[in-house]
């Protein structure tokens, strides 16, 4: 970014750009007031040319070429297993690394594996429940802002991931505490 043809790399701007680290940045090719997604990067050096021009060498990153992916479970039983061991610390030793961590967290790229979900099923058990949470039957939490619904989340009683049927008669509409519970509370195991 320059301002009055003058470029700095102290602006912030560019400054976003230098300290990027391991995050992507996004460039576009904008043509007129359409902006289309060429493809993520990340920041190599800047130049200083022998006219004085400056600009940035970015590299393309390979969307699937990232160096340790993980899993977005193996992601959050890390954590998970961490805060245990930061919990079971001291004030003491937990504030000192606290004055010495970046204030950005550290991207990773996790691999995901999704179900197609039967829309079907979803709006069956939702109309089957009229508006009460099937698990504490208390009323939904709150009203969806996009359709004036009640807020229930459809949870299958066997898993997807467990090879549960995505059916009707498998599935439940649930408060998000409820819903919550039954993944992570006590009745779920780990």
């Amino acid at each position: 970014m320059s301002f009055k043809d003058v470029f700095n790399p102290e602006y912030k701007v560019n400054q976003a750009i230098i300290n990027s680290g391991d995050n992507p940045i996004y460039v576009f090719d904008k043509k007129g007031t359409v902006c289309k997604l060429v493809g993520l990067f990340h920041y190599k050096e800047y130049v200083t040319e022998t006219n004085g021009d400056m600009w940035f060498r970015l590299v393309k990153r390979d969307a699937f070429d990232h160096t340790n992916p993980t899993t977005t479970e193996e992601l959050h039983k890390d954590l998970e297993r961490k805060v245990r061991k930061s919990q079971s610390d001291t004030k003491g030793a937990r504030v000192g690394r606290l004055e010495k961590a970046p204030k950005k967290p550290k991207v990773r790229y996790t691999i995901t594996t999704s179900f197609e979900r039967n829309p079907d099923v979803i709006a069956d058990v939702l109309e089957r429940a009229k508006g009460i949470c099937e698990r504490c039957n208390k009323q939904a939490p709150f009203i969806r802002k996009k359709d004036n619904t009640p807020y229930l989340e459809v949870h299958h009683i066997v898993t997807l991931a467990e090879d549960g049927d995505d059916t009707v008669e498998n599935a439940k509409a649930l408060c998000p505490n409820c819903h919550r519970e039954l993944h992570f509370g006590i009745e779920a195991g780990d």
